[in-house]
């Protein structure tokens, strides 16, 4: 009999047999409705108690493809919210900030929780990154830092990269023990300083700053301890001189390759590996395990 498996939950031929009576049942209700009744019936939830829907429409797929069931019609084209014209507008303060953080009502770092919120760290990050920003899915925080009532910073935590050489070498991690190991570990994938912010070392001062706020708010959110963050800079174009002022270190670097869908694409940008071991004391981030 066939089994598969996603995110190392191998299903069963009865599972399997589960799921296509639940896609019969359901299928006028629509696929997210489908996917709750899978994650309830078959008992699949995340460490916050909250059904994997997304990655079960992924499982969902792949029986598709395979013949193993047959989905309804998604009822929506695209989940991306950035492709819709959201009403939301934003003027750059008039004050440029200089000095240096003393000089200031110190710094707070806000995680967004409504909408307004995160639509204006999605706009700044947006317009001001040079990455920019277009979504994403899976396990993140947002936070922005506030001067006198000003925004000067955005912040963004993700989960981490699936695959890192450098950093696996560091923290243990192999491929018996991948899904179990990054699950403690956040990815600081947007970090920005606006251009009105011009404080010195007021980068590495929020590093510092946020986080241990972000292992605590990752625990509440999430129910993960996490003991390991992680970022990539970008080489010849930053100098990670405010990561390594905040404590973090450099392990190493990535290849230069990118994940998709199906596979690694190569693209050639090479990232300095930056961690920061949130077990002080301990010389290895794999005690986590």
């Amino acid at each position: 009999m066939v089994t598969y498996t996603k995110c190392q939950r191998t299903f069963t031929p009865t599972e399997i047999e589960a799921i296509k009576k639940i896609v019969a049942d359901y299928y006028a209700e629509g696929r997210c409705r489908i996917s709750r009744e899978v994650c309830h019936t078959l008992d699949w939830y995340a460490e916050n108690g909250k059904p994997k829907e997304w990655i079960c429409r992924e499982l969902l797929i792949t029986l598709e493809k395979n013949g193993v069931v047959a989905l309804p019609p998604p009822m929506a084209k695209s989940f991306n919210r950035f492709k819709k014209k959201r009403m939301f507008s934003f003027t750059e303060p008039e004050k440029v900030f200089t000095g240096t953080p003393k000089d200031h009502t110190h710094p707070q770092i806000k995680r967004t929780s409504t909408g307004e919120e995160n639509d204006l760290w999605d706009h700044l990050v947006k317009t001001y990154h040079y990455l920019g920003y277009n979504g994403h899915i899976g396990r993140f925080l947002k936070y922005v830092a506030w001067i006198d009532g000003v925004p000067v910073a955005c912040l963004g935590w993700m989960g981490a990269a699936l695959k890192v050489r450098s950093r696996d070498r560091y923290c243990g991690i192999t491929d018996n023990n991948r899904y179990e190991a990054i699950k403690y570990i956040a990815n600081n994938f947007r970090f920005v300083i606006l251009p009105w912010a011009k404080i010195k070392y007021l980068a590495s001062h929020l590093l510092s700053k946020n986080v241990q706020q972000v292992r605590r708010d990752w625990k509440d959110v999430y129910n993960i301890d996490i003991t390991l963050l992680e970022t990539f800079i970008e080489k010849g174009r930053f100098s990670g001189t405010c990561y390594r002022a905040a404590n973090w270190k450099c392990i190493g670097e990535t290849k230069g390759y990118a994940k998709t869908k199906q596979s690694y694409k190569r693209h050639s940008v090479i990232k300095a590996v930056y961690v920061y071991d949130l077990q002080r004391g301990k010389e290895k981030a794999h005690e986590l395990l």
